[in-house]
């Protein structure tokens, strides 16, 4: 604890109250999580036309970060050639389990496959070329139940930032 006059002083958390306990536990529990480096990389499957996230997360603090889950929502892309415009709607969503993570030690893992496509339709005589793609991913990272983090990677819409997190919230 740092005092108004700059002395500092450590006590043992369980000599505070059942209330601030919980503050300090919760604020460890965040100030940890912001240690985290998050890294996305998207791969192709062994499916050709299919893609997914991995997440990695690597410790950059000085202890032993405790299992973790990401919860996420995926993100694909289609846009037509001939309009030159792109929609972004929802692909998915699911939950990763993330073992205990020692320090400066990485854990990782991949979201589900999302299946995008190439297709081509001719109506009137002309050609549209539709293309679709894993453009983003929002993620919530969870200790004890508890949302200790949120990110985003990649295109996300606004209105559905966080709507992984939030739909996973409600639900508890």
């Amino acid at each position: 604890i740092a005092m108004r006059n700059g002395k500092r002083f450590h006590l043992k958390i369980k000599s505070l109250i059942d209330g601030d306990q919980a503050y300090v536990k919760s604020w460890q529990k965040k100030q940890q999580a912001r240690a985290l480096e998050l890294n996305f990389t998207k791969k192709t499957t062994a499916k050709e036309k299919a893609h997914c996230y991995e997440v990695s997360l690597t410790n950059r603090s000085d202890a032993k970060v405790p299992p973790l889950e990401v919860r996420y929502e995926l993100y694909k892309s289609s846009s037509e050639k001939s309009i030159h415009g792109t929609t972004i709607t929802s692909a998915g969503s699911g939950a990763l389990k993330m073992k205990a993570i020692p320090r400066s030690g990485t854990g990782s893992r991949s979201t589900k496959s999302v299946a995008v496509s190439e297709n081509q339709a001719r109506a009137g005589g002309s050609s549209d070329v539709t293309e679709e793609s894993l453009c983003g991913i929002s993620i919530g990272i969870y200790q004890d139940g508890e949302l200790v983090r949120s990110e985003r990677h990649g295109m996300v819409p606004e209105e559905e930032e966080d709507a992984a997190v939030d739909e996973e919230v409600a639900q508890e």
